[in-house]
């Protein structure tokens, strides 16, 4: 079972693919959030987490990105490990492009089925994502080549609508 965003990505970011393309901005957290949580824009320059209303798609969205950082004894902070200091430093928000190109690994609740590459993926409650797209709620992407599998609280998608 994948858990853990350090388990699907290699290196300094939570883009598997299309780093070169992502669009990002800069803001702070609204909470204590991790990379790969799902956030929408609730006000100039801040991040909260996605509820999973469908209201929300009126909302910039985006995914929280890695950014290296120390701990206060100076030792290196793991991908997996969440913003502490939220409010007092920026970090990067990737927020597209939303044709396909960039897939990123995100927290998500567990589906409760396998899914396969192009199935749909919306944003739900805690800043996860979710398969369940019989509720009105907003897409955010697709299930990457990789699949999913039951259980799974991680997952790669890609950004924007299904193929």
């Amino acid at each position: 079972m994948v858990s853990l965003i350090s388990s699907l990505v290699v290196g300094d970011s939570v883009i598997t693919q299309g780093r070169d393309k992502a669009k990002k901005v800069s803001g702070q957290l609204a909470s204590a959030l991790a990379p790969g949580n799902i956030v929408y824009q609730s006000a100039a320059g801040t991040w909260t987490a996605s509820t999973g209303i469908a209201s929300e798609g009126c909302y910039l969205q985006g995914v929280v990105e890695y950014m290296p950082r120390t701990s206060s004894t100076f030792g290196e902070v793991n991908i997996d490990a969440s913003y502490s200091n939220y409010t007092a430093i920026n970090v990067e928000i990737i927020v597209g492009p939303l044709d396909g190109t960039v897939e990123c690994a995100v927290k998500c609740k567990d589906f409760g089925v396998t899914c396969f590459y192009g199935h749909p993926v919306i944003d739900s409650s805690a800043g996860k994502a979710d398969g369940d797209v019989t509720t009105a709620k907003f897409e955010i992407g697709f299930v990457g080549e990789d699949g999913y599998t039951s259980g799974d609280t991680v997952v790669k998608i890609f950004l924007g609508g299904g193929v």
